[in-house]
């Protein structure tokens, strides 16, 4: 019988939020993670499973499922109109955010009809709400999972699609706390053990994990995890800290919003100057941003709609639209310092706000 404290598997972190590293799983921790996946997700007997995911593909194989991996360059995200020939014969597919928002910007362009997938599982980055609409619009007989998780412990919590939509309050609800996860919370920081824990970095043996520090600030209600935001992503504005997290899916979700990213830029004094960059809904992807504009028709609309959605100390500053976000890492993670250095030139240069803190969010213009 093999020893359940075998190293099992080296995992490479992405490297979006620090220095990339490589994670080592045993036997036990990588099976208690393969196992809450093919529960979480609700794999079955029979179903074609479309991903290049090693975490998601184990667990269908288990389920007595058909696991498909995408041939050589047939990359969702690089190249959409090679992979979307391939879900024709799928029941099920695991898409990066970024990457299912291309296939279905695709699958828009090309005027096709409703798609036959029954499980679209996501992960790797947030998924907003205006997402899943447009999957469940593309995709109507479709599951939505959204899988929280990380290389040392994946997953974390999945959450229904449906749930994601319906829920109302503060913060990014990300579902259920795995069994295989045992979560707390220290000084509002997600602090993650239990048997999915990997047994330590490979760089740092032999010393092993105890617990992971996840930098990000969240809450627990029963078995029900909220993120908050990135504890590195707070901002300060005077005596008042701005967790982003709170902010970024309430703005997202407002009509003609496809998705919205708050970031601070720091002042000669030490304070944010909190920017909105928001996404039109149908605008065109390309391979970077737009020049930000703060005098788009929906820059406008959003600036004046805020004041009845967010804390008065979190209104921003500037409010620009962008036909994409700016991105980095594999998994194409929002990138909040390249945003940064597009809209700072703006405030230096004293661009009209359509309705920042400084010339009052309040007395914004009229909606274009």
């Amino acid at each position: 019988m093999p020893d359940p404290r075998a190293d099992a598997l080296l995992i490479f972190t992405s490297g979006t939020t620090g220095t990339p590293k490589a994670v080592v799983h045993t036997l036990a921790s990588l099976g208690a993670g393969l196992a809450d996946i093919r529960a979480g997700l609700g794999l079955e007997p029979g179903m074609r499973v479309l991903t290049d995911q090693l975490m998601i593909g184990i667990p269908a194989l288990i389920a007595g499922a058909h696991w498909t991996l995408p041939p050589m360059g047939a990359d969702p995200l690089a190249a959409p109109e090679r992979f979307l020939p391939l879900l024709e014969g799928a029941d099920a597919a695991f898409f990066a955010p970024a990457a299912l928002d291309g296939i279905l910007r695709l699958l828009d362009e090309r005027g096709a009809g409703p798609g036959a997938l029954r499980l679209i599982a996501m992960g790797g980055a947030p998924v907003l709400p205006p997402l899943i609409e447009r999957a469940l619009a593309r995709f109507p007989r479709a599951r939505i999972r959204c899988v929280y998780g990380m290389s040392e412990i994946l997953p974390v919590a999945i959450a229904d699609g449906a749930e994601k939509l319906t829920t109302t309050g503060e913060g990014d609800v990300v579902g259920r706390i795995a069994s295989s996860v045992d979560a707390r919370i220290d000084e509002g920081e997600l602090v993650l053990a239990g048997p999915g824990l990997a047994r330590a970095y490979l760089h740092e043996l032999p010393a092993e994990l105890a617990e992971v520090r996840t930098g990000d600030l969240a809450r627990i209600d029963g078995d029900r995890l909220t993120l908050l935001g990135r504890k590195k992503d707070m901002l300060l504005r005077g005596t008042q800290n701005v967790y982003v997290g709170l902010y970024e899916p309430v703005i997202a979700s407002l009509a003609g919003v496809e998705d919205a990213l708050m970031v601070g830029v720091p002042d000669a004094i030490g304070d944010d100057r909190i920017v909105v960059a928001v996404v039109p809904a149908g605008a065109a992807a390309s391979g970077a941003p737009a020049t930000p504009d703060p005098t788009h028709p929906l820059a406008r609309r959003v600036a004046a709609a805020l004041p009845g959605l967010i804390d008065h100390g979190a209104l921003p500053d500037l409010v620009v639209a962008v036909d994409a976000l700016p991105r980095r890492g594999r998994l194409r993670k929002p990138d909040r310092a390249a945003l940064v250095a597009l809209v700072a030139p703006l405030l230096d240069a004293g661009a009209p706000t359509p309705g920042g803190r400084a010339s009052g969010v309040a007395d914004a213009g009229p909606a274009g």
